[in-house]
C-alpha cells in the first residue's frame, strides 16, 4: 500500500498544529499516525503541480486499487479524481470516501470523523436521559467507514476477477455517514414507530434485564491513575442469570421470567449491586460474577491491554523500530488466516520516506531526475508550509 501526501499540507493525523520547524519534526511523533499507517510505503506529491499529477497518474496505472479521502470534488479539481482515473485506468478499483459522499445537497461538505457521527444521529441516541447530545469521542465515522471501504474494495477486485472480457473499472462512492446509521439502526427503527423524541436510557438496554458499569474498592481515590483500573461491567440477559445476580447480592428482587418485572426493579437493582461491589476488589467482584453465570468482566484502561493474558495470547502488539521515535509498539491485525495474524512489514513512514523506492524503483525515474524533483518541490521529505 502506498500513501501519498503532500509536503505543504501534511496529513491530519500527522497533527494540526501551527508550523514547527523543531528537530525532530513534531509530524513525526505523533502516536495516533504511527498506529494507522504501519504497513505502508509514503511518498510526496505536490499535486498543484503539472509533475505531480503526471506522477498520480503514472502510478494509479500501475496500481489494483485507489482510494481518496477528500471532499468530493477536490481531487477532481486537480484532475486525478476517482471518476477520471478509473475511466483512464481499465480495471482499477477507485473508492472515494466522502463523508456525504458524491450525491445530493451535502455531498461537497467536509467533516472529519467526529463532525460525521454528529450527521448521523448517534449522540441522541447517546448518554445518559437528562444528558446534551453526547459523543462517543473516539471518532466512529473514520474506523467504520475503512472497514466499509476494505470490503466494498474486495467486493471490487472479485468483480473485476470474475469478468471474462477485458478488465473494467469500478468506481466506489462511499457515504461515510451512511456507514455509521447501522450502530444506531435499532434506534432509528425505534424512532420510525413513535412521534416523541426516543428516550436515552445510559447503559440500559429494552431487552436486557440490567446492564452496568460500576466502580469497585477505592474507585472514590481522588488520583486518577489508582481509579481507571476499578471498574466492571456485567450484563443480565437471561433469566438464569437474573436469578444468580439476586441470589449473590442478597434481597426481595421480581422472578426473572417477567422482562416488565424485572425493568421495573432496575434502579432498585443497580444500586444495590454497585453497593455490593463498592467493597470488593475488581478482580474479585469480576471472579465471584463469572462463577455465579453472570456476564462480567473489568473495564480494561488502555495502558494495561500490553500486559492483559489474552492479548499476549494472541500476539495482538508487535515491536517497531522507526527513525524519530525509535522502538514502540504497534497493534496486529485483529483477525487470523490459517491461524496466523498477518505479517506487520513495517512501522508507519516517516514523510516522504519511500520517494526512491515508488517513484525511482516501480515508476523508473533515474536519481538525477528525482532530485530535479525534489529541488521543484515536487517530492521531499521534510515539510514546506507555503509562505
Amino acid at each position: 500500500m502506498i500513501k501519498v501526501e503532500s509536503c505543504r499540507h501534511v496529513d491530519w493525523w500527522r497533527g494540526f498544529d501551527a508550523p514547527d520547524l523543531s528537530d525532530p519534526p513534531p509530524y513525526e511523533l505523533r502516536p495516533a499516525f504511527l498506529m494507522i499507517n504501519r504497513n505502508k510505503r509514503g511518498i510526496t506529491l505536490d499535486l498543484k503541480s503539472a509533475d505531480g499529477v503526471a506522477l498520480l497518474k503514472r502510478l494509479a496505472a500501475v496500481s489494483d486499487v485507489m482510494v481518496e479521502n477528500y471532499a468530493p470534488g477536490v481531487l477532481d479539481k486537480l484532475g486525478v479524481g476517482t471518476r477520471q482515473l478509473a475511466g483512464e485506468v481499465p480495471g482499477l478499483v477507485a473508492l472515494a470516501m466522502g463523508a456525504f459522499g458524491n450525491r445530493g445537497p451535502w455531498r461537497g461538505f467536509r467533516a472529519y470523523g467526529s463532525t460525521v457521527e454528529q450527521a448521523s444521529g448517534l449522540p441522541f441516541v447517546n448518554g445518559q436521559p437528562d444528558d446534551p447530545p453526547t459523543m462517543q469521542h473516539v471518532a466512529y465515522g473514520d474506523p467504520v467507514a475503512g472497514l466499509y471501504g476494505a470490503v466494498a474494495v474486495l467486493a471490487g477486485l472479485y468483480r473485476r476477477g470474475q469478468s471474462a472480457g477485458p478488465a473494467e473499472s469500478t468506481l466506489i462512492d462511499l457515504g461515510q455517514v451512511e456507514c455509521l446509521f447501522q450502530l444506531g439502526a435499532d434506534a432509528i427503527v425505534a424512532q420510525s414507530t413513535q412521534d416523541e423524541r426516543l428516550a436515552r436510557q445510559g447503559s440500559r438496554q429494552p431487552l436486557s434485564m440490567l446492564r452496568l458499569a460500576l466502580p469497585c474498592a477505592a474507585a472514590a481515590v481522588a488520583v486518577a491513575v489508582a481509579v481507571v483500573d476499578r471498574w466492571i461491567a456485567l450484563s443480565v440477559e437471561t433469566a438464569a442469570q437474573w436469578q444468580a445476580l439476586t441470589h449473590l447480592i442478597g434481597g426481595t428482587w421480581a422472578a426473572g421470567h417477567d422482562l416488565a418485572a424485572c425493568k421495573a426493579q432496575e434502579p432498585a437493582l443497580e444500586a444495590a449491586v454497585r453497593a455490593w461491589a463498592a467493597p470488593l476488589a475488581a478482580a474479585n467482584a469480576v471472579a465471584r460474577l463469572q462463577q455465579a453465570g453472570i456476564p462480567a468482566g473489568p473495564v480494561r484502561p488502555g495502558s494495561h491491554l500490553m500486559a492483559d493474558p489474552q492479548c499476549a495470547a494472541l500476539g495482538s502488539f508487535q515491536w517497531l523500530d522507526r527513525a524519530f521515535v525509535g522502538r514502540h509498539l504497534s497493534s496486529r491485525s485483529a483477525f487470523r488466516l490459517d491461524g496466523q495474524a498477518p505479517p506487520l512489514g513495517g512501522s508507519a513512514p516517516t514523510l516522504g520516506q519511500a520517494n526512491a523506492e515508488v517513484l525511482g524503483g516501480l515508476l523508473g525515474l533515474s536519481d538525477p531526475e528525482l532530485q530535479s524533483l525534489a529541488r521543484a518541490g515536487v517530492i521531499g521529505q521534510r515539510a514546506v508550509w507555503p509562505a
